[in-house]
């Protein structure tokens, strides 16, 4: 017996179908697809606003750059880092750190 090949789409797409029939409670449904229900009712929204193509599994990847560093400072750090090439990371960034915010 050859095993049986569902793509994560199809799933789905499957599990949209089952919703939309409406022939059991979203609770056994997800139950039966092995989601929780807060997945359950946010494949259901997406579903809803944007069609199949919402179901496409999306990136969780930040969009947005958090801790990024003005180019002048890393400019300035860069040439006294090559001015003086003894001293140590710490020794280079340490007139570069905030100490205001410190707490």
């Amino acid at each position: 017996m050859a095993w049986r090949v569902e793509s994560v789409m199809d799933q789905r797409l499957c599990f949209i179908a089952a919703c939309l029939r409406a022939d059991e409670p979203m609770s056994s449904l997800c139950l039966r697809f092995e989601i929780s229900r807060k997945t359950g009712y946010k494949w259901l929204s997406r579903y809803h606003d944007f069609g199949a193509a919402g179901l496409v599994p999306l990136s969780s990847a930040r969009h947005t750059v958090v801790q990024s560093i003005d180019p002048a400072i890393n400019r300035c750090r860069g040439r006294v880092a090559q001015a003086k090439a003894d001293l140590g990371a710490a020794q280079i960034t340490g007139p570069f750190v905030d100490r205001s915010s410190a707490g």
